[in-house]
């Protein structure tokens, strides 16, 4: 997945997806609850980047959600004030 944020970083968003899919489903396979929502926190910031809002707050509602039931408050606090910069952008 750092792979796909540095795909995305560059603009690349095509490379940025393929690397971000193949991680999130590696992080699944192995049950890490945590990387698997910060793999959701990273497609939101994709679609983000790529101007597809809704798209990224789906991605933001299911990081948060994740983080929340997993106990992990500080990057739960996190993904939402990121959802909420969405919505100031419209």
């Amino acid at each position: 997945m750092n792979l796909g944020e540095v795909y995305r970083d560059m603009k690349d968003y095509k490379n940025a997806e393929k690397y971000l899919s193949e991680g999130l489903e590696g992080v699944k396979r192995a049950g890490d609850e945590y990387f698997e929502a910060k793999g959701y926190s990273y497609f939101g910031d994709l679609y983000r980047d790529k101007g597809d809002k809704e798209t990224a707050r789906d991605y933001y509602t299911r990081a948060y959600n994740l983080f929340k039931s997993i106990g992990a408050e500080k990057n739960a606090k996190d993904v939402l004030n990121e959802a909420k910069k969405l919505d100031k952008s419209i």
